[in-house]
């Protein structure tokens, strides 16, 4: 599912806006699109479609299972350093120039994510507060957090019943610790006000809804 979310999409006929500032008309190109991540939170909700939609306008539940790991690593769905050596253009699309400086950019102008990024964290109303230590116009995220990117599954909520009505459960990893007392790693089953003992093949055979990781 993630590699589906960060894969090349081509999008044509695009007007672009400094191609065709002094040219009539329009000229239009193909641009390259792609998804990836630029900060990665210290839990991690992933929420899985399970509603679609019949050609005659009525909707239906999928009931199809979805394979995930216990342990999942990020490395290779966030912007890095090495991907920005291998793309040299910003996510806009074009060249690095053709990108604006912030105090410059017109509302109507594409936004650089990872610049955006960058942007927030030194200045205030436009106004650099310190001197960077970096060069805040890269297509890097200096702000991403430094360390692994693994994370390990922490709870699975899963929804019984059809696409009109149900009932929601929750498959969640038990605390370490129990007051003060290093308690045995288990997962539970909480339905309303009932938790009982369940094991991780329950967890990872369950038709997942919505999958929630901490950072490890």
């Amino acid at each position: 599912m993630l590699q589906r979310y960060i894969s090349e999409e081509t999008v044509h006929d695009i007007e672009c806006i400094g191609c065709s500032k002094n040219r009539k008309p329009v000229v239009k190109t193909t641009f390259k699109k792609k998804l990836t991540i630029g900060k990665l939170p210290k839990c991690l909700c992933i929420h899985i479609q399970r509603t679609s939609w019949l050609d005659n306008g009525m909707q239906m539940k999928r009931y199809d299972s979805r394979d995930f790991p216990q342990t999942l690593h990020m490395d290779g769905f966030v912007y890095s350093k090495s991907a920005a050596k291998d793309r040299k253009q910003g996510l806009v699309g074009g060249r690095d120039d053709c990108v604006f400086s912030f105090q410059n950019q017109s509302a109507s102008s594409g936004v650089n994510l990872l610049r955006a990024l960058n942007y927030d964290c030194t200045t205030q109303s436009g106004l650099h507060i310190r001197k960077p230590s970096y060069n805040s116009t890269s297509d890097i995220n200096h702000n991403s957090p430094e360390g692994a990117m693994s994370y390990k599954l922490s709870s699975v909520i899963v929804h019984l019943g059809d696409v009109f009505t149900g009932h929601f459960i929750c498959y969640r990893r038990s605390p370490q610790t129990v007051q003060g007392t290093r308690q045995n790693e288990r997962w539970l089953c909480c339905s309303d006000s009932s938790v009982t003992p369940c094991t991780l093949d329950d967890v990872l055979s369950s038709e997942a809804y919505m999958l929630l990781y901490e950072r490890m």
